[in-house]
C-alpha cells in the first residue's frame, strides 16, 4: 500500500499515503503520512520505529493557510526533534 506510485523530486505518493522526508541536522529522515480533512494525520517513521497521530480541528480555514500546519508543526518542531535528539 505503501509503496511509490507517483514519484517526484519532493515527494512520492502511493495508495493514498504519502512519502516524504525531512531534515535533521543533514539527517534524512523518510516517514509515511496519512491525512484528511481538518489537519488530521497519521505519521509512520519506520527508522524510528515511530507512529504519530494529530488530531487537529482546522475546519473553518476557508483557505487562509494549510490544513497540514498542525501536523507539520508537531513533526518537525516536536516529535523528530525530540527522537533525533536522543
Amino acid at each position: 500500500m505503501t509503496l511509490p506510485r507517483v514519484v517526484t523530486p519532493k515527494f512520492s505518493y502511493a495508495y493514498l499515503w504519502w512519502r516524504d522526508q525531512s531534515w535533521k541536522d543533514s539527517r534524512s529522515i523518510e516517514w509515511i503520512s496519512g491525512s484528511g480533512w481538518g489537519g488530521q494525520c497519521l505519521n509512520i517513521v519506520p527508522r524510528l520505529a515511530l507512529v504519530v497521530v494529530v488530531t487537529a480541528g482546522v475546519y473553518d480555514y476557508e483557505g487562509k493557510g494549510p490544513q497540514n500546519l498542525a501536523c507539520d508543526k508537531v513533526m518537525d518542531t516536536g516529535v523528530l526533534r525530540a527522537a533525533l535528539d536522543r
